[in-house]
């Protein structure tokens, strides 16, 4: 039988190492993420830590090794940019990495327990056999489905107030007739990332000589003090 990795796990205790734990026999390896949460006996504890590595081997035999009680998360918690960060700051200021690692977890997944990804409600055409007589007598719904219809993902509450006062009966009828659905659907992280869609930036002559001075500091530790007026 093919010998299941080790997981290699910090966990939130003052000591400066991680441990070695053994992967559950129904779990695959190929599921389990670095960055992941991993519940597990520590001691007379139980703890939740983060998955750092897998390996092959131990410097304990696999007898004396434990088995990971859960491994919580299907995606990573810390991608692979935080984590260089967080062990980046472990080592820097002296600290357990397991310890750092649990810092930066909210309260709700140093518990073990789950968050709710954000969401909003959308709504969105399902019916595109519309005939002549569907909106007889029925101007706003005619609008507003006509306002729809150019979107084919949906379009949230907010976006569809902006351009339609008072449109939420209407859109209820237009449920009523199968013509649109309404579903909930997770925001993405990445609508919120600004700078990625920020382009054609104009520096000014103070800030184009910071940019030019720390762009050349970037490849190793300096800090510096930028004296300026807020929000320049």
């Amino acid at each position: 039988m093919k010998s299941l990795p080790i997981l290699q796990i910090a966990l939130p205790v003052p000591l400066y190492q991680s441990f070695d734990y053994l992967i559950p026999q129904e779990q695959s390896p190929d599921n389990i993420h670095i960055g992941s949460r991993a519940r597990v006996v520590f001691g007379n504890r139980k703890l939740t830590g983060i998955v750092i590595g897998k390996s092959n081997s131990s410097t304990l035999p696999k007898s004396k090794l434990k088995n990971v009680k859960e491994i919580l998360d299907t995606q990573p918690i810390f991608d692979t940019k935080l984590l260089e960060l967080l062990f980046w700051t472990a080592n820097y200021y002296q600290q357990p990495l397991g310890e750092v690692l649990n810092a930066a977890l909210p309260k709700v997944l140093r518990q073990g327990k789950f968050i709710t990804p954000p969401s909003k409600t959308f709504y969105k055409i399902c019916e595109e056999n519309i005939t002549k007589n569907t909106f007889n007598r029925a101007p706003k719904q005619k609008l507003l489905y006509e306002f729809l219809k150019s979107y084919h993902d949906g379009l949230d509450s907010s976006s569809i107030s902006k351009r339609i006062p008072n449109w939420h009966s209407t859109i209820n009828a237009l449920i009523n007739k199968n013509i649109v659905i309404k579903f909930q659907s997770v925001i993405n992280n990445e609508n919120y990332n600004s700078f990625k869609n920020v382009k054609n930036i104009t520096l000014n002559k103070e800030q184009k000589h910071a940019y030019n001075y720390l762009s050349q500091k970037l490849d190793k530790y300096s800090s510096h003090l930028i004296a300026g007026v807020t929000g320049s």
